[in-house]
């Protein structure tokens, strides 16, 4: 909670704005947001408008939550009068962070008074990171078909649930749904090599991690390696011969062709 305060009425007063971060929703990115205002006395001293003629409002993060016209004031000697008070919702960042302005005024014949600054909002988690390694722990940008893939998840909340899945040429494949594991492993890469990649030797992967709160989708990270055909699968030609089978020309010139 944080209260900002103005002093009104030629010091005889202050005109107070408390904020205060009461909630949030990791699903829907947003925070929920109390304040009050009220005017409290100073030097134990007595102040009032009873003109039917104050006027009060409060604007946070751009959206006016309050305003009034035509009130009282009466504060008695060392007490207080609230003046407004409510909750609002604020949008976070697609990051998770969020800090707002806020402004607060009040205005009588007898004083008048404005509040306004910045107000940080604690930063809400989003989409997991992730890592795509060797089976030896090594960050890899390539790796050949077959080899042993594992992806570790580098959650924001415990409780998030992940969908990994790959994508290829116009395929996508999901290699696992709604996980709550923090680290997935691939090793069926050959199916790609032995049905798409006939005639290329390396093609682009991309893996792509869904994050989840519940049912909701966070957002997604997406990582492009490349998957390269290994030498042993490349086909290679060690000799060619060639031999006439027209039995007429062997009778005539022998088994070697001649070209």
């Amino acid at each position: 909670m944080a209260t900002y305060n103005k002093t009104i009425n030629n010091g005889w007063g202050a005109f107070n704005l408390e904020l205060r971060q009461t909630g949030q929703s990791i699903a829907n990115n947003t925070s929920t947001v109390s304040y009050k205002l009220y005017i409290s006395s100073r030097n134990n001293a007595y102040f009032y408008n009873n003109y039917h003629t104050g006027k009060t409002s409060i604007v946070i993060n751009g959206a006016t939550v309050h305003n009034q016209t035509g009130r009282d004031f009466n504060v008695s000697r060392g007490g207080s009068q609230q003046l407004a008070s409510g909750t609002t919702t604020v949008k976070h960042n697609e990051d998770g962070s969020k800090t707002f302005s806020f402004s607060a005024s009040i205005w009588s014949s007898n004083f008048s008074g404005n509040i306004s600054g910045n107000f940080s909002l604690t930063k809400i988690p989003r989409k997991s990171d992730f890592y795509v390694k060797n089976e030896n722990g090594s960050g890899i940008t390539r790796f050949y078909a077959g080899d042993k893939i594992k992806v570790e998840i580098n959650k924001k909340v415990s409780s998030f649930l992940h969908t990994l899945s790959i994508k290829y040429l116009d395929k996508e494949e999901t290699l696992i749904s709604k996980t709550s594991s923090s680290n997935i492993y691939y090793s069926n890469s050959n199916n790609i090599m032995e049905n798409y990649m006939h005639n290329l030797r390396s093609m682009p992967i991309d893996f792509v991690l869904r994050t989840y709160d519940g049912n909701t989708e966070i957002g997604y990270e997406l990582k492009r390696l490349s998957i390269d055909v290994p030498d042993m699968a490349k086909p290679t030609i060690n000799k060619v011969e060639v031999k006439e089978d027209n039995q007429n020309k062997i009778n005539i010139i022998g088994q070697t062709p001649f070209y």
